[in-house]
C-alpha cells in the first residue's frame, strides 16, 4: 500500500465516522497535497489504485452539509487541542 492509498483510507475512515455520528459539518485537515488538491478537482486522480478510493470519497463527502477540506503543512499537522463537533 502506498502513503497515498493510506491517506484516502483514513479520510474514508473520518467520512465514515462522520456520516454515523450524524455529524453534518465537517472540516478536513490534511498535509497530503495530493489528496486535498484531488479532493478539490485541482488534481487528476490517475492512479487505478486512488480512482475507486476517489469515487468513494467523493460520494461520501456529499452527503455533508457543509464539507471543507484543507491542506497544512507537515509542521502545522498536530492533534488539535480542542475538538468541535456539531450535530
Amino acid at each position: 500500500m502506498t502513503n497515498n492509498v493510506a491517506e484516502y483510507y483514513g479520510l474514508i475512515a473520518a467520512l465514515d465516522y462522520a456520516q454515523s455520528n450524524h455529524i453534518n459539518a465537517l472540516r478536513i485537515e490534511s498535509d497530503s497535497e495530493l489528496l486535498v488538491k484531488q479532493m478539490r478537482g485541482q488534481y487528476k486522480v490517475k492512479s487505478g489504485d486512488l480512482k475507486p478510493l476517489s469515487s468513494a470519497r467523493r460520494k461520501m463527502s456529499q452527503s455533508f452539509a457543509l464539507f471543507r477540506i484543507e491542506h497544512v503543512y507537515r509542521e502545522q499537522n498536530a492533534k488539535p487541542t480542542r475538538l468541535r463537533m456539531k450535530r
